[in-house]
């Protein structure tokens, strides 16, 4: 996400679609880097956006639903950098390109490995989830669920 500049903001703002005003989100700064301090996906059925640490090398934004019943979640760690910070709003993205002129959303490196390495946890409600099995059977019946349209 380093390379990306102010000559990509149009692109990343057509590839979500424009403005998504559906995202509440705040962050506080520190320096050039930002950390995001809310939850960003509390009003949202799909999220949209990209992993602070690429997993690939060209730029690409993912698009998921938030009842993350997909059968390409296969792991803790992959689960995290959908249900952390890790993951970065596409609109919030946007607007910090244009403010700064790069990326400089979660830069800490380390910080980053830690989330994606951390326990899971529900996105909704915060229990602790000890396995795979165990998040998609307490994702559909998590009282609160935000996909459901609740």
């Amino acid at each position: 996400m380093n390379t990306v500049g102010k000559q990509y903001a149009e692109f990343i703002r057509a590839g979500n679609g424009g403005d998504n005003a559906n995202i509440s989100s705040s962050s506080s700064s520190s320096a050039s880097t930002t950390t995001i301090t809310t939850n960003p996906y509390s009003n949202l059925k799909m999220l949209c956006g990209y992993h602070s640490i690429p997993s690939l090398p060209m730029l690409h934004m993912h698009l998921i639903s938030l009842d993350l019943e997909s059968a390409r979640l296969k792991s803790k760690t992959h689960y995290n950098t959908f249900a952390t910070y890790y993951f970065l709003p596409a609109d919030m993205v946007i607007e910090d390109v244009r403010k700064n002129g790069v990326v400089t959303l979660n830069q800490d490196v380390d910080r980053l490995e830690k989330l994606a390495a951390q326990p899971m946890v529900c996105l909704w409600c915060g229990v602790d989830l000890k396995n795979m099995p165990h998040l998609k059977e307490h994702i559909p019946s998590c009282p609160k669920n935000m996909s459901r349209g609740v």
